[in-house]
């Protein structure tokens, strides 16, 4: 330790990867800190560390390529997890749909039950309307109506139904 600094050539492996990659704080938050923060960090003279490491190895242009990346890799990472939940939506409702409908034909067969048609209407109505809900809350836009409404996967149940029924005859 000559003049009160570390030896930078003994940490300048860290001190690159901290101002390139950033550096978790205490709370586990990624942060990127200016080259002289690092330096003083690290107990090392900030313009040698710029001199000798960080001018000639481009470090800025580094950093700021993986910055790049980091957001890239959190927004994909997003998507994937809107899309998995999208398709979890789906697949929760569409069974909804499918045991409302069984039961609507089950109670339209046995005539001795105790709902009406309209009443699995309302509730096809309620379960539409909460399957809208989530998908807008996962961020999907429901103005485009491409078989993603509620209305159109209930649709896409009793459709089912109608060709298994003829499939049967």
């Amino acid at each position: 330790m000559a003049n009160g600094y570390n030896d930078v050539h003994l940490v300048i492996e860290d001190l690159r990867n901290d101002f390139i990659f950033g550096r978790l704080n205490s709370d586990g938050i990624r942060e990127f800190l200016s080259l002289k923060r690092i330096a003083e960090i690290y107990k090392v003279s900030y313009p040698y560390l710029r001199q000798e490491y960080s001018v000639p190895e481009d470090w800025i242009s580094q950093r700021k390529e993986q910055r790049k990346q980091f957001v890239q890799d959190k927004a994909n990472a997003k998507a994937e997890h809107q899309l998995e939940k999208s398709l979890s939506i789906d697949e929760d409702y569409e069974n909804i749909f499918k045991v409302t409908r069984n039961q609507a034909f089950e109670e339209m067969k046995s005539k001795k039950g105790n709902l009406r048609s309209i009443d699995y209407f309302h509730y096809s109505n309620t379960f539409a309307t909460c399957y809208e809900g989530e998908k807008y809350a996962n961020g999907e836009s429901l103005e485009k109506q491409d078989n993603n409404s509620g209305w159109d996967a209930l649709e896409k149940s009793l459709r089912k139904h109608e060709e298994q029924k003829k499939e049967k005859e």
